[in-house]
């Protein structure tokens, strides 16, 4: 019996083993047939080859405002965002950041606001990806 060593969704060992004289320090370790080290592991898809090509996370079309501020934040991005949007003068950006309780990938805003920082069209689905995760 071969079984694996999970370790934080990666497979970090792989051991043969009599099926009648488990170690119990292997308990919790996963039987496979053909997983070495590197694979991957979910329980949703069980083992993956680090060299399969992972499909990419869906771009959310629809982020909640905090799920906005927090993605931001963790790119280094929430502090200029805000300071842009407070000295821009434009009063309809103003109240779109301060009231609006989420944020469409198509919209507008969100168009203009990656334009004025130069980001591309793949870091905001990846900032929009990021954001998806977040779960208060």
């Amino acid at each position: 019996m071969r079984l694996a060593q999970i370790v934080d969704g990666v497979v970090s060992n792989v051991a043969e083993v009599d099926p009648d004289a488990i170690p119990d320090f292997m308990s919790e370790w996963i039987e496979t047939e053909e997983a070495g080290p590197g694979w991957l592991w979910s329980d949703a898809d069980g083992f993956l080859s680090p060299d399969v090509e992972q499909e990419p996370t869906p771009i959310p079309e629809v982020i909640s405002r905090l799920q906005a501020r927090m993605a931001l934040l963790g790119a280094g991005l929430l502090q200029k965002v805000e300071a842009h949007i407070s000295s821009s003068g434009d009063v309809m950006l103003q109240l779109a950041w301060a009231e609006a309780t989420e944020w469409r990938r198509d919209s507008p805003t969100i168009a203009r606001l990656a334009v004025e920082f130069s980001l591309s069209s793949d870091q905001v689905d990846d900032l929009f990806r990021a954001a998806g995760e977040i779960r208060v």
